[in-house]
């Protein structure tokens, strides 16, 4: 039993490895986004900062984002527009994944396609999830309008 943990052990060891290889340059690309950007309300991580969790990496470093826009995928033909999580407040405290700082505008909730174009005032509108924590778009730029619309019905501007 102890050969077959072992082997077991060194193959769950090698993809941890090859992971982290794949994913070295993402996350220094991605910390790169959030040093560059040190009091952005927005952050857009583009393709080479395909991580999985730049809403872990925004956390840890303390930015103070609301939101952030990453692709959807690889090849960019989709753009998600994400809530960040909640303040760091303690060195011990640990990552809540599904904390949200804020979440998109409530009457965006649940909403598709162009019935969200229309209360944004987009074209590429995907949807937003029912609990309003994300929001898809066909275009990096409606992912960025919306950012931005969500910032002003948070602030209450018009």
């Amino acid at each position: 039993y102890f050969q077959q943990a072992l082997e077991m052990l060194e193959a769950d060891m090698s993809t941890m490895i090859e992971n982290w290889i794949d994913e070295s340059p993402a996350y220094d690309a991605a910390m790169e986004v959030i040093q560059q950007r040190p009091h952005a309300n927005v952050l857009v991580f583009g393709k080479e900062c395909l991580v999985t969790e730049p809403k872990k990496l925004m956390w840890e470093s303390g930015h103070p984002a609301l939101f952030w826009i990453s692709p959807a995928n690889p090849a960019c033909t989709k753009w998600n527009l994400m809530c960040c999580a909640v303040p760091r407040e303690s060195d011990d405290e640990e990552f809540d994944v599904f904390s949200s700082r804020f979440l998109l505008p409530k009457a965006w909730w649940g909403v598709d396609a162009s019935d969200l174009d229309k209360l944004i005032g987009t074209s590429s509108a995907i949807f937003c999830h029912k609990q309003g924590f994300m929001a898809a778009f066909a275009s990096l730029e409606d992912a960025e309008k919306a950012a931005q619309e969500a910032i002003k019905a948070l602030t209450g501007e018009d």
